[in-house]
């Protein structure tokens, strides 16, 4: 029989202060230096800046970071690699008028250098123009210590034999290892049991991860 599921609410958002960098500390803290000079009223001495890299490095937490900040200066764009040819219209014109306003900026992400973009070789060229950064996949022990922050923030405890069985069995990206956390989270509650490599395995046996879902078209904020 199930117990009653308690509701906690969601994880915290996702935000500079939880993001696991690993060798991506660079990016991280240049992200938020342009934050906090636009914050201040600041003109940024850079103002475009582009993020690439393979799924599950970071590039939609670190995007949403940014959004979260609201601040009016800043232009965010997600999933260059998926901008229909409305959507490149839009952002080459953004481009335009950005060069005219030294106080914005623009960080945009995408899965690839600017010049395999498949996008219009004019917005290709200006995605390069300022700093490009290329987010490295994370080791496996910052990935341990990813998941222990996930972990720890609902409420949860994965012993070591969890987190290696998660490293080797699934996923490596933070994408499907956070899902799986949710997963385990519900099922703790449900069985009032901690989280152990046996429940993790009959999880995965029952239920195989989800893909991930597509991101929204609507992209540049």
């Amino acid at each position: 029989m199930s117990q009653l599921i308690l509701d906690f609410g969601p994880p915290p958002a996702a935000g500079f202060d939880n993001f696991v960098a690993g060798r991506n500390r660079e990016c991280l803290a240049t992200l938020r230096a342009l934050t906090q000079l636009l914050r201040d009223g600041a003109a940024p001495p850079h103002r475009f800046i582009y993020v690439w890299g393979p799924a599950g490095t970071g590039k939609s937490h670190l995007a949403s970071a940014m959004r979260s900040q609201q601040l009016a200066r800043l232009t965010v764009v997600d999933d260059c690699q998926c901008l229909d040819p409305a959507g490149q219209q839009q952002l080459f014109h953004r481009f335009d008028a950005m060069v005219q306003s030294p106080d914005q900026a623009l960080v945009a992400f995408g899965d690839s250098p600017p010049a395999r973009l498949p996008l219009m070789p004019e917005l290709a060229s200006r995605l390069a123009w300022g700093i490009v950064f290329a987010l490295e996949p994370l080791a496996d022990a910052d990935l341990v210590d990813a998941m222990g922050r996930a972990t720890r923030e609902r409420g949860l405890t994965l012993g070591p034999d969890v987190a290696a069985y998660l490293l080797t069995h699934t996923r490596r990206d933070m994408a499907s290892l956070k899902a799986i956390i949710d997963r385990l989270d519900r099922l703790s509650l449900e069985q009032q049991r901690p989280v152990n490599l046996p429940m993790l395995r009959t999880l995965l046996k029952e239920a195989p991860a989800a893909p991930a879902s597509s991101a929204s078209p609507d992209r540049i904020t």
